[in-house]
């Protein structure tokens, strides 16, 4: 028979397994390709445009590789 500290960690690999299946679940539910394709259809011409020549993105895009953050609506992260 299992001690008590024998059962408690059984009970918390179980419950990290639970977690991750749960996670894995969740990220593998979407169809990325369908996501891009459909998301690339909506996009309106000159979107982001602003972004991309704007100066803080174009002295990162020539730089050293450092982390570029983008607060806003949802936060961009872009690493080189």
């Amino acid at each position: 028979m299992p001690t008590a500290y024998e059962t408690t960690n059984i009970s918390a690999v179980i419950s990290e397994n639970l977690k991750r299946e749960k996670v894995l679940a969740w990220i593998s539910k979407g169809n990325a390709r369908e996501t891009y394709r459909r998301k690339l259809q909506e996009r309106q011409p000159g979107t982001g445009s602003w972004f991309l020549k704007s100066k803080p993105f174009q002295e990162w895009l020539v730089g050293d590789g450092e982390t570029l953050w983008c607060p806003g609506i949802r936060t961009l992260v872009f690493i080189t």
